[in-house]
């Protein structure tokens, strides 16, 4: 049997509504969401499906991992060894065959899930292949019963295929490295998809296409099982385990999908997507800007996409025109010469110059409509350089006032200080557009990835090493002040947790420019404290900013360790659309190498600006604050705020796949050290 790549998913049957009686509908609704976002297999964990389900994945074509109902968590090397459970496991194994043997779609039976390895899984793994020879057998017991991936060549009897749980990117190369067995690799589960998560998956699919024997995986899991209710407030939300009264709960580790109940997508499905689409772009030539394109299919030529390239200039389409694809047969590439482009990038004189190509459906397929998006691609082509401190000169001495240090410029002012050391207010022609001064800040309101913050001993979690470390506790106190003789106001101060009585030292220094107010930083942090969920600073604009601008990777929520599924241009939304209201509240939102971002007051007339200096930032703004989302356990006990809070951070750590997977990689996360950041502050009215 010959196989292309396994970009897939684990799915349970799931209603919002009906809980596990799920309607030949929304199955439908699965699959059409699955095809849009170009997921080509599905396991059935952890049970036969419906055998209308198959049916209609044979019409709309999916791969299928058929699973046999074998789950023994509690007993896990025991049943699977006891005799008296020979028949129950063979029959299993045996009505599933017998019963779905027809569907083209199943292309493995999987033995059951985390049941140990034993015996009775090589008597029902043996009646299988002797029954139909035509498919492989999958089963992850089988492998996993060393603690090391280099114990992962046993289990022949039971399985065909390399399938472990949950291995880090690492584990995988060094297996495709050293260890000769000619079964593939396609894991069996990975990439924990619980809350704002996925973190890193852009690592597993370079992995998949550079070796050969890393043929994919299966992503847990596709949706969150959460039931619809609605609140006393009458708002509508998910519950989970534990709103029930039941007891023991696994609290909200059943909301683990790439999909909300409804079949919304996550954030994270878009990483999913990009990663999986079916074409590859390069640059070939900048000078001409010859582009390569390749067709990642195995078995497809790519005639049946229209290609479409948009050169824009800050934002606004300035060229565009059509690729033909016909002839790019599996596997091969053609190259694409864009004369237009080059002529034009001599002559643009914008900030940023950028080439995106969309690859849609030229006819309907099945569940998806004709000029269905399946694949893009986004180049920065030109983009102006990114402002430093060494142009960015005083305009303006500061006055000392009774309280407050005072920087007065033109129609910016503001005020610091003199006691808590604090920007407490930024002022243009409207008046002071704060409603909290600017602070630093070293804690994020954690994700399920971070902890599950409704679980007990989880100590090795980040959440926990956080909490215990006091960091969620900090608290800044005004060290010592000066003004420099260039006209900067350099405030230092000591920070503190109820642990670690001088757990840093924050220096920062503001001064009025031309360009706006700079605010730089400089942190020095004691190496005792863990590795820190973010560094950066916060403040509160009024109510009525709702408005956002800004240039950076968008327009979905993205972090360093997922990233690829977003590109860098110029993006406008809101603050309320900013927000992702996933089950559990956590941190989200953010927007990951950014240059500068604009908030604006539709009421006033206001904008307020913020701009990187020296090097890019991240960025969320939110009418929530972390600590609302810490403490909240539904989306139904969220009160927006008529503030926007505004995070403006040097480094935020990466989210990983810690909740059930493996964390996010070290290059993402932030060790205690010394850390120096810039940002440019200006207020205008319209």
């Amino acid at each position: 049997m010959e196989l292309g790549a396994f970009f897939t998913v684990n799915r349970h049957d799931h209603s919002e509504t009906e809980g596990k009686v799920v309607s030949e509908e929304l199955m439908r609704k699965d699959l059409e969401v699955m095809k849009a976002f170009n997921v080509n297999a599905i396991r059935t964990s952890h049970y036969p499906n419906d055998p209308k389900f198959y049916d209609l994945c044979d019409e709309y074509g999916f791969y299928v991992v058929d699973e046999a109902n074998v789950e023994s968590h509690d007993f896990h090397n025991q049943i699977c060894q006891d005799k008296r459970y020979l028949n129950a496991f063979v029959e299993r194994g045996m009505r599933m065959v017998m019963r779905d043997k027809n569907h083209p779609s199943i292309i493995m039976w999987s033995l059951g899930n985390e049941s140990g390895y034993g015996a009775n899984h090589d008597a029902m793994a043996g009646w299988i292949r002797q029954y139909d020879s035509s498919r492989v057998l999958h089963y992850e017991g089988a492998i996993s019963r060393g603690q090391s991936h280099s114990e992962w060549d046993q289990g022949h009897l039971a399985t065909d295929i390399i399938n472990p749980m949950y291995p880090q990117v690492q584990q995988l190369i060094d297996w495709v490295e050293t260890v000769k067995d000619p079964r593939p690799v396609i894991l069996c589960e990975y990439s924990h998809a619980m809350g704002n998560s996925n973190g890193c998956l852009r690592e597993y699919f370079e992995a998949f296409e550079k070796y050969d024997g890393l043929q994919g995986g299966f992503i847990w899991e596709w949706i969150d099982h959460g039931l619809k209710e609605t609140a006393a407030n009458g708002e509508d939300y998910w519950a989970y385990g534990g709103d029930y009264g039941d007891k023991p709960n696994d609290a909200n580790f059943i909301a683990d999908g790439l999909v909300w109940p409804d079949r919304t997508p996550h954030p994270a499905l878009f990483e999913f997507k990009k990663l999986a689409q079916p074409v590859a772009v390069s640059r070939k030539d900048a000078e001409i800007c010859t582009l390569s394109v390749r067709s990642k299919q195995d078995f497809r030529c790519l005639d049946y996409l229209a290609a479409q390239w948009t050169l824009a200039g800050d934002g606004q389409p300035l060229a565009s025109g059509p690729l033909s694809l016909a002839g790019i047969a599996p596997g091969e590439s053609q190259n694409f010469e864009l004369v237009k482009i080059s002529e034009i990038q001599k002559s643009f004189k914008g900030e940023l110059l950028t080439l995106h190509l969309s690859f849609k459906l030229i006819e309907t397929e099945g569940l998806l409509p004709a000029g269905h998006e399946v694949a893009w691609e986004h180049f920065v082509l030109q983009e102006d350089a990114i402002r430093s401190e060494v142009d960015l000169t005083s305009v303006a001495s500061p006055e000392l006032q009774d309280s407050n240090i005072e920087l007065m410029a033109a129609e910016l002012r503001a005020e610091i200080s003199r006691s808590s050391g604090q920007l407490l207010s930024l002022q243009g022609e409207g008046g002071n557009v704060f409603a909290e001064p600017l602070q630093f800040t070293w804690w994020r309101a954690g994700t399920d990835n971070d902890g599950v913050k409704l679980w007990d001993g989880q100590e090795h979690k980040p959440l926990m090493r956080w909490k215990a470390a006091g960091l969620h506790e900090s608290t800044q106190t005004l060290a010592s002040q000066q003004v420099l003789p260039d006209g900067t106001v350099e405030s230092v101060f000591k920070l503190s947790t109820p642990v670690h009585v001088n757990a840093g030292e924050l220096t920062q220094r503001i001064r009025l420019t031309e360009a706006g107010l700079l605010i730089q930083n400089e942190l020095s942090c004691i190496p005792e404290l863990p590795d820190l969920p973010r560094i950066g600073n916060q403040f509160a604009l009024v109510a009525e900013f709702e408005q956002v601008h800004y240039r950076g990777f968008g327009p979905y929520e993205n972090y360093r360790d997922r990233n690829a599924g977003v590109w860098q241009d110029l993006f406008e939304t809101t603050v309320t659309g900013m927000h992702v209201p996933y089950i559990m509240p956590q941190e989200c939102g953010s927007r990951s190498a950014t240059r500068w971002c604009v908030f604006r007051n539709a009421q006033s007339g206001s904008t307020v600006r913020v701009e990187a200096v020296d090097q890019r930032f991240e960025f969320k703004a939110s009418h929530y604050t972390d600590a609302d989302w810490f403490t909240a356990t539904h989306t139904h006990e969220l009160t927006a705020r008529p503030e926007t809070y505004v995070s403006i951070d040097h480094l935020q750590r990466g989210l990983g796949t810690h909740s059930c997977g493996p964390d996010t990689l070290e290059k993402y996360r932030i060790q205690p050290g010394q850390y120096q950041w810039s940002f440019l502050l200006t207020v205008e009215a319209l």
